[in-house]
C-alpha cells in the first residue's frame, strides 16, 4: 500500500519504446494470448485430472449440496417469473419449509446464472462447470485491469495473471464456486477504492461494493477491515507535509459515508439477511481461539506456500509458486523506500495468517478462518508484477543471496519441517533451478527476459495443482461428483423418481430410510417436503426445536436430515412417505411394505394414518414446563399437547399423568483400555467402548440418552458414538446405528451436547447395547438413560392426532384452510415460524403462537374458522425502499456533479 503497493502503486518506469496500454491492437493480441494461455494451464492444473478420473467441478458437500442445487432452483424461478412476473418467498419444500431469498438470494443477482433462462434443465451441469470455469477466467481479466491501470508493462502483467489465476485461492471454486466471485471483483474494487481516495470519484467503488455486498456480503465484510487497513497505513506513510489529522478524518469520513450508500443501495438483500441473522444462535457460540496454532499448521503453512494448504481444512487457501516465492526473497533485498509500504503489506499480512485472533476477526468474530487469504493471494501476485522488472538489474552477489536463501528454505523444510519426498520437495528443488538459472541470466538475451518469465510462470502453476489433484499424491479427487452424473444424482437416482412421482397437494412430508444414499436439498428439486436441509442461513427455531427434542442430526445447527425415525415425531411433522431399499431396518410405526411403489431395489412406503401439518389439541404446555421434562417425556407431550409460548390450565394433570419409561441397566463390560468412573469414560482404543445390559425389549422404540457429552481433548474435532443392539450377545443389523459429536474447535460446532438416539422399533428382543467410540480419549458426561416407547403406545398417540382441517390450499406465500372446534383449540402447523408470517381468522388479524419452539400455533375459540396465513419476507419492503430510493439519489448525485464539471 504505498507507491509500489496494490492499491496505491504507480509505475512510472514503463520503456518508452513500449506502446500504451490502451493500444487496443496490443490490447486484444494480449487478451487473446491470455485465453489460449489459460485453457492450456486450465486443462494441465484441473482438466486432466478430471478427465482421468471422470469427474466433474461439484465437490460433494458445498458445491454440489448447496450450489449446484441451487442453481437449478434458481434457473427454476427464473423461467417461472418470466412466464408469470410473481415474486416467490417462501419455499415449503426446503427443509420443512424456507424463506427462498434468504437461502440464494445471490443467485438472483448475479448475470451469469441468467444463463438458465435458455439453457434447458438437464445441461445445467455443464453450464453450471462452464460458469465456475469462467469465473476463474475472469479473476485473470480483473487483475489486469488493475495491473494496467497502475502503469505496469505486458510481460510482468501476464505472469500476474497467470499466478494470481491459478493460485491456490483458485482450488477454492471445486469446493465453494461463490468463493471465486471475491477474486475477480476484489481488483476492481480496488480500483474504485484508488478513485475515491485519490481523486474523490465514488461512481465505480459504490457501484461495484454494492454489487459486491448483493452477491457476497460475508466477503464484504472482510474487505471493509482491509479497507480501514488500508486507508490508515496510507495515511501513515504519506509524507508529512501533505498529511494532517484534518485530511485523515476527511478521507474516513468520505469512505465511510459512500460505503454506506453503498450498502443502502443494497438494503433490499441486507436489511432482510440481517433479520436473520440476528436470530441465528450459532453466531454467538462459544469458540476456541488459541493464542497461536500447534506446530502441524506452521509445518503445513511453511510448505503450502509454494505448494498449497486449506488452512485449519476451512476453504481457506495458501499456496502461490515458486515465481512469486523468489520475487518476495528479491523485494526484501531491494532497499528502494518506494518498495517499504509493500514490504509492510506482506509482512503485517502473512503474521494475520499465522495468529487465530486475526482470523477470528475476519470470520466476523465467529471462528478462526483465514478465507481473507485472497487478499493476500493478490498482494503477493502484484507483488511479482512489481519485482519481475527489477531482476536482472540485481548483482550478482544478490543473485548468489538469492540462491543462499532458497537453499536455506528447501534445507529447512526438509529438515526442520520434515517435508520429506513430497511436493514441497520437489517444487523447493524446482524453485531452487530457477534461482541458479537467475544467475545466469546476463548470457541471455533481454529481448527474451520477458518471454522467459512468462514461461516460467505458467510451468510454475503445475505442479502445486499436481500434487492437490492427482490420485497418486492426493484424495482431493474423491471428493467429486462423476462427470455427467449430478442433474440425475439430485433429481432421479437413489429412488427420487419415485418422490418425483408423487401428487402431494397437502404439503405433506417424505423421509428415507438411513440405508438410502440421498444428497441434501434433494427435496427443492422434488417439489415434495423434504425432511433434509444444508443452507448457511436457517431457521433458527427450528434448531431450538431440533435441541429441544436432542434430535440425532449433525453437530452443526444448519444441517439435518430426517427425524431419527422417531415415529411420533414423523407423524407430528407430517410424513406421509418413507423411502427404503433392499437393505434390512426397522421401519417406523405406520409404514408397511404392502402396495408399496417399486423402482429399482427401491421402495416407497405410505402410512396408513394419513399425517398432516395441521393438528388440532385440546391442551397446551408453556415452553418452560416443557424445557423441565426428559427427553422421553416431551415426545409424549408433543403428541397430546401444543407447547407454545403459555399453557393451558390443565397441563399440570398432563405433566403428571406422563408414564414412566425409562429402563433400569447395568454396565455389564468394557472393552479392552476402557474404564468408566465418576461420569468418565476413558478409551485408548479405536472403535472400543462398553455394553449396556438390560432387561429384553422387543415391540418397542429404544432410546440411547446421554446429556452435557462432551470429549476433554480437542482433536479430533468431531467424533463419531456407534450404538449396536444384541441379543444374547449377539448383534442384531437392524439395531445399528450412530451419533457425530464435536469439540467448540470444529467450525461445524452447533452447541449440541445432548443426544437422544433411538436405536430403532424392536421387532425381535434387544437385551444390550454395544456403546462403541471411534477416536480414543476422555470423555464426560452427566448422565446416560435408556428408554423405551411401546408400539401399542406410540400408535394410541398417532391415532389421538386430530387432523380435523378441510379445503386447504397451498398457494404461492399463503396458505388457506377450514376447520370447526366445538370448544377451545389450539392449531398446531408445522410450518417454521417466522415473523414474516401473519394469520388471520376469519378475515381478522390474529396473534401466531410459537408451536412446538420451532413451529406456528393459533389458538382458536369454538366455532368456524377459516384460516388464511400470508408470508412475507421480513425487511423486504422496507429494504427494497431504501434500495430504490437511495439508487435513485445517487444517479441524481452523479449526473449534477458530472453537469458541474462539465
Amino acid at each position: 500500500m504505498n507507491n509500489q503497493s496494490i492499491i496505491s502503486c504507480k509505475q512510472n518506469r514503463v520503456q518508452k519504446s513500449l506502446k500504451p496500454y490502451n493500444n487496443r491492437k496490443r490490447l486484444l493480441i494480449f487478451y487473446l494470448t491470455y485465453t489460449f494461455v489459460f485453457a492450456v494451464l486450465f486443462f494441465l492444473c484441473f482438466g486432466i485430472h478430471l478427465l482421468i478420473n471422470d469427474k466433474s467441478l461439484l465437490h460433494r458437500i458445498d458445491s454440489f449440496n448447496m450450489h449446484y442445487s441451487s442453481y437449478i432452483y434458481a434457473g427454476r424461478l427464473f423461467k417461472a417469473f418470466f412466464k408469470n412476473p410473481e415474486i416467490r418467498m417462501w419455499e415449503p419444500n426446503i427443509g420443512y419449509g424456507a424463506d427462498i431469498l434468504n437461502l440464494i438470494g445471490g443467485y438472483f443477482t448475479d448475470p451469469l446464472y441468467l444463463a438458465t433462462l435458455w439453457i434447458p434443465e438437464k445441461y445445467s451441469e455443464t453450464v453450471f462447470n462452464a460458469i465456475v470455469v469462467f469465473r476463474l477466467y475472469l479473476t485473470g481479466i480483473s487483475f489486469s485491469i488493475l495491473s494496467f491501470k497502475r502503469g505496469n508493462r505486458f510481460y510482468p502483467t501476464f505472469c500476474g495473471m497467470i499466478i494470481y489465476t491459478f493460485s491456490s485461492c483458485a482450488y477454492i471454486g471445486l469446493n465453494q464456486s461463490g468463493f471465486l466471485i471475491p477474486l475477480y471483483i476484489v481488483p476492481l474494487l480496488i480500483i474504485g477504492a484508488d478513485e475515491l481516495y485519490e481523486k474523490k470519484k465514488p461512481t465505480l467503488y459504490v457501484i461495484l461494493l454494492a454489487y459486491y455486498a448483493m452477491t457476497s456480503f460475508y466477503f464484504v465484510y472482510m474487505f471493509a477491515i482491509m479497507l480501514v487497513c488500508y486507508c490508515l497505513l496510507k495515511w501513515i506513510l504519506t509524507p508529512k507535509a501533505n498529511r494532517t489529522i484534518k485530511d485523515l478524518i476527511g478521507k474516513v469520513f468520505m469512505f465511510f459515508f459512500y460505503s454506506a450508500w453503498s450498502a443502502l443501495i443494497a438494503a433490499f438483500t441486507l436489511v432482510p439477511l440481517a433479520f436473520v441473522m440476528k436470530e441465528m444462535g450459532r453466531l454467538g457460540l462459544r469458540r476456541y481461539v488459541p493464542v497461536l496454532y500447534d506446530f502441524e499448521f506452521y509445518k503445513d503453512f511453511y510448505q503450502g506456500y509454494i505448494t498449497s494448504f486449506n488452512m485449519l481444512g476451512r476453504e481457506s487457501m495458501l499456496g502461490s509458486s515458486v515465481i512469486v516465492f523468489l520475487s518476495l526473497i528479491v523485494l526484501f533485498m531491494l532497499k528502494r523506500k518506494d518498495y517499504l509500504r509493500l514490504k509492510i503489506e506482506i509482512i503485517l499480512m502473512t503474521l494475520g495468517l499465522l495468529i487465530p485472533f486475526v482470523g477470528y476477526i475476519f470470520n466476523g468474530m465467529n471462528y478462526p478462518a483465514n478465507r481473507w487469504s485472497h487478499f493476500y493471494i493478490l498482494v503477493l501476485s502484484y507483488m511479482t508484477v512489481v519485482i519481475i522488472p527489477e531482476i536482472p538489474s540485481l548483482s550478482k552477489k544478490k543473485r548468489l543471496l538469492l540462491i543462499t536463501v532458497t537453499a536455506l528454505y528447501f534445507f529447512l523444510g526438509m529438515t526442520v519441517f520434515n517435508a520429506g519426498v513430497s511436493g514441497f520437495a520437489v517444487i523447493a528443488v524446482f524453485a531452487l533451478a530457477i534461482s541458479v538459472l537467475i544467475l545466469f541470466l546476463d548470457k541471455l538475451p533481454k529481448k527474451y527476459y520477458g518471454y522467459i518469465c512468462i514461461a516460467i510462470a505458467c510451468i510454475s502453476v503445475i505442479p502445486p495443482a499436481f500434487y492437490k489433484y492427482s490420485v497418486t499424491t492426493s484424495t482431493s479427487m474423491i471428493y467429486l461428483v462423476p462427470a455427467g452424473k449430478g442433474y440425475s444424482l439430485l433429481t432421479e437416482e437413489n429412488g427420487l423418481r419415485l418422490i418425483n412421482g408423487l401428487e402431494v397437494n397437502d404439503g405433506t412430508r417424505y423421509n428415507h430410510a438411513e440405508t438410502v444414499m440421498q444428497y441434501k436439498n434433494t427435496s427443492m428439486l422434488t417439489g415434495k417436503s423434504g425432511t433434509n436441509f444444508y443452507f448457511n442461513f436457517y431457521n433458527d427455531y427450528i434448531d431450538r426445536f431440533h435441541q429441544s427434542i436432542c434430535l440425532n442430526c449433525s453437530p452443526c445447527n444448519f444441517n439435518y436430515d430426517g427425524l431419527d425415525n422417531r415415529s411420533e415425531l414423523m407423524a407430528l411433522l407430517g410424513v406421509n412417505y418413507y423411502l427404503i431399499n433392499d437393505e434390512p431396518s426397522a421401519l417406523p410405526v405406520g409404514y408397511e411394505p404392502d402396495n408399496a411403489l417399486e423402482y429399482q431395489q427401491y421402495k416407497l412406503l405410505t402410512s396408513k394414518y394419513k399425517n398432516s401439518l395441521f393438528t388440532l389439541f385440546d391442551r397446551s404446555v408453556s415452553e418452560k414446563e416443557f424445557n423441565e421434562l426428559s427427553p422421553a417425556q416431551k415426545q409424549e407431550v408433543l403428541m397430546k399437547a401444543c407447547v407454545t409460548d403459555i399453557s393451558s390450565d390443565d397441563s399440570n394433570t398432563l405433566i403428571n399423568n406422563l408414564k414412566e419409561s425409562e429402563i433400569p441397566y447395568a454396565v455389564d463390560s468394557c472393552d479392552e483400555g476402557v474404564t468408566i468412573t465418576n461420569n468418565t469414560v476413558s478409551v485408548t482404543k479405536e472403535n472400543t467402548g462398553f455394553v449396556l445390559t438390560f432387561d429384553k425389549i422387543c415391540d418397542a422404540e429404544l432410546y440411547f440418552y446421554i446429556k452435557n457429552f462432551d470429549k476433554n481433548e480437542l482433536y479430533p474435532v468431531d467424533y463419531f458414538v456407534r450404538i449396536n443392539g444384541l441379543n444374547d450377545g449377539e448383534e442384531i443389523s437392524v439395531h445399528s446405528t450412530y451419533f457425530i459429536s464435536a469439540s467448540y474447535i470444529f467450525h461445524m460446532y452447533g452447541g449440541k451436547h445432548n443426544w437422544l438416539i433411538n436405536v430403532g422399533k424392536t421387532t425381535t428382543p434387544v437385551d444390550q447395547l454395544h456403546i462403541t467410540f471411534d477416536a480414543p480419549g476422555t470423555y464426560s458426561f452427566e448422565c446416560m438413560k435408556l428408554y423405551k416407547n411401546d408400539i401399542t403406545s406410540i400408535e394410541e398417540n398417532i391415532k389421538g392426532l386430530d387432523h380435523g382441517i378441510s379445503n386447504l390450499e397451498l398457494l404461492t406465500d399463503k396458505v388457506r384452510l377450514d376447520c370447526n372446534t366445538k370448544t377451545d383449540k389450539y392449531l398446531f402447523m408445522a410450518i417454521p415460524y417466522s415473523s414474516g408470517w401473519k394469520a388471520y381468522d376469519n378475515g381478522q388479524r390474529v396473534d401466531i403462537l410459537h408451536g412446538d419452539i420451532g413451529f406456528m400455533a393459533l389458538k382458536l375459540s369454538p366455532g368456524n374458522h377459516q384460516i388464511e396465513l400470508q408470508y412475507e419476507r421480513p425487511g423486504f419492503k422496507a429494504g427494497l425502499i431504501i434500495s430504490c430510493v437511495s439508487l435513485t439519489a445517487f444517479i441524481v448525485y452523479e449526473v449534477i456533479t458530472r453537469k458541474k464539471k462539465a
